[in-house]
């Protein structure tokens, strides 16, 4: 994959020298588990199309984290995190990782993606998955698990076909 860059954000596969930053935008986010180094060196191993950084002025403002599963034609988005000083420019930092990750699917026979998210920020993915994805979302479930902090915590199971 080829840098992407949209409106000064640099999108590109994201690098094992970027795992720090990938940890500290995590343990930012709520009820994000933090990857390990070691994780984000297996998952740039295994799935290093699917892995990005969103950049401005080499600052990671944004990273997506995704692995194909067993069935080859589907992704599942494991983290999408956007910097604390992004915030306010969640929708763009989003917006320029999702097209990046469409392009990627498009090139490597990627037609469904699936991801878990908590309620609140279901609105947000369902205005990206139509603008980025030409797709609306379908929910499949829930899971609960135990977050780090010993927490429950609830996520909703979305899918969508890339059109």
């Amino acid at each position: 994959m080829s840098a992407v860059v949209t409106n000064e954000l640099h999108v590109e596969r994201l690098t094992q020298a970027d795992a720090q930053a990938v940890a500290a935008i995590a343990s930012e986010m709520e009820g994000f588990t933090i990857p390990s180094d070691y994780v984000v060196w297996m998952l740039l191993e295994t799935n290093p199309n699917y892995c990005l950084s969103a950049k401005k002025d080499g600052a990671l403002l944004g990273y997506l984290l995704a692995l194909k599963t067993l069935e080859n034609d589907r992704l599942f988005v494991w983290q999408l995190g956007v910097a604390t000083e992004a915030r306010s420019r969640s929708h763009q930092v989003l917006k320029s990782l999702g097209e990046a990750l469409a392009q990627a699917c498009k090139t490597g026979g990627v037609h469904h993606l699936e991801f878990t998210t908590n309620k609140r920020r279901i609105h947000l993915l369902s205005r990206l998955s139509r603008s980025v994805f030409g797709s609306t979302h379908e929910i499949k479930g829930t899971v609960t698990f135990t977050d780090q902090k010993g927490s429950p915590q609830e996520e909703t199971i979305v899918a969508l076909t890339i059109q």
